[in-house]
């Protein structure tokens, strides 16, 4: 494609020199008129040209701002370069992740909730290695079923425990109507647990952290925290509760809601990569495209010579 343009620059402002307001007059050339012959500052080709090219044709694409465009918002670089069908497949693919995202992440946020709610629901079921136990506030994993269940088997579960190490009672509160996890010394819990050793290989966190989840539904060591750990000389390496498996069961479908959110993020990410390397690349190409020249002529007219620019856009397709 080939573009000739012609500007005609004649702005005539400026009354002779000495004259009076009533007496001003033109003499049809723009040079004189406007700069006065002696002020005229001449304009060097390869500038002039330049500044034709970048400043007020437009047409050249910078590869950057195209790349910093596409790094912020998939296809925008693509839009600024001119590639339309290109924006339109980084913008989809950039708002499919998101809602793909954040539709997992919701669904696994739903799903942590359940298995929360299963292990604090209430259940009034009397561990079997202490059926006389009183009546009290229970829940299907019960930290303190897990913790005076600890306390009985310390020696059985380390033969070298030292008794005369061992920390005050984690049971603060006698108030039986509490939730378990409102009646326990988690200090006391843990140093309980540190001192045992062995298969306690953790210590439990507070109620209601993310870790306390976690670990009562992943680790042998908790198992007789569950309603249903029905034998009371457990140890390591013999059947889990039932509960127990079910409940991982319920923490696996949240964790693999995470993973496949987590997974749509990292589309995310790589998207806005390979969108602003595309627009990168994309302006240079169209920059190779375009070509842009431009010359600066006296034209002879009836009113004395007039500055013209004569210009040529060549775009390859």
């Amino acid at each position: 494609m080939r573009l000739t343009f012609c500007i005609f620059a004649a702005i005539l402002i400026i009354a002779n020199t000495g004259l009076s307001s009533d007496e001003k007059h033109f003499t049809g050339n723009p040079k004189i008129d406007l700069f006065g012959s002696e002020n005229l500052v001449s304009i060097s080709d390869s500038a002039f040209t330049q500044s034709i090219q970048n400043d007020i044709f437009g047409n050249k694409k910078s590869p950057f701002i195209a790349g910093g465009l596409s790094l912020l918002i998939p296809g925008a670089g693509q839009i600024y370069t001119k590639s339309y069908i290109k924006a339109g497949i980084f913008l989809a693919v950039e708002a499919a992740a998101w809602i793909y995202s954040s539709s997992y992440t919701k669904k696994g946020d739903d799903q942590t909730k359940l298995f929360q709610n299963f292990a604090d629901e209430r259940y009034s079921v009397k561990p079997i290695w202490d059926t006389n136990e009183p009546d009290r506030y229970r829940t299907r994993w019960d930290v303190i079923r897990y913790y005076e269940w600890s306390y009985s088997n310390r020696k059985n579960i380390n033969p070298n425990f030292d008794d005369t190490k061992l920390p005050p009672s984690a049971i603060i509160s006698n108030d039986e109507s509490l939730p378990p996890w409102e009646r326990v010394n988690w200090g006391n819990l843990n140093d309980l647990e540190r001192l045992i050793g062995k298969w306690y290989s953790h210590t439990l966190p507070k109620h209601g952290d993310q870790q306390y989840y976690e670990l009562i539904g992943k680790y042998q060591q908790f198992n007789q925290g569950w309603f249903d750990a029905n034998n009371p000389n457990y140890t390591y390496g013999l059947p889990l509760s039932e509960t127990l498996k079910k409940y991982s069961e319920m923490r696996g479908i949240a964790n693999d809601y995470y993973y496949k959110a987590k997974s749509a993020m990292t589309v995310v990410v790589v998207n806005h990569v390979i969108s602003a390397v595309d627009a990168y690349f994309t302006a240079r190409s169209y920059n190779k495209n375009l070509k842009v020249e431009a010359r600066l002529e006296n034209q002879e007219t009836p009113f004395g010579e007039i500055p013209v620019v004569y210009a040529t856009i060549k775009v390859k397709f």
